[in-house]
């Protein structure tokens, strides 16, 4: 009877203790993209160009169908081009000169951003390969 009884309080502390383990773990993980918490971006560095305020105001305002694959106001900017880019945005695009801005994120195929290069707003946001 004793064997029984010190055989179910083992059986059932691995059970609370697998519990809390559990718990513990999905507290751990990152947030979802979709769930932005907060409606303000904060960018400690700002970048001259402003870029990384405006793309964090863009993924902020559009949380709902762009899912990134960091916190908006974690990015950094890894380099800037110029030139027209229909074939990435689409043909409503085709005449229209754009910043490519890439940002840093998941080893070469990160998070791209486009500007339109006379307003300097974001018009599409990519988000890389997860």
């Amino acid at each position: 009877m004793k064997n029984y009884l010190l055989f179910g309080i083992i059986v059932i502390s691995v059970i609370i203790a697998g519990y809390f383990f559990i718990q513990n773990q999905q507290e751990a993980q990152p947030p979802v993209m979709g769930n932005i918490k907060s409606d303000e971006c904060v960018i400690e560095n700002p970048d001259p160009g402003g870029y990384l305020l405006k793309i964090c105001d863009y993924l902020v305002s559009h949380k709902d169908t762009v899912y990134p694959n960091k916190k908006p106001h974690e990015y950094k900017i890894e380099k800037i081009e110029f030139g027209k880019y229909p074939s990435d945005v689409g043909k409503e695009y085709a005449e229209m000169e754009l910043i490519k801005v890439y940002l840093d994120c998941c080893f070469g195929a990160g998070d791209i951003a486009y500007f339109n290069k006379e307003t300097k707003e974001v018009v599409y946001f990519s988000p890389g390969d997860r």
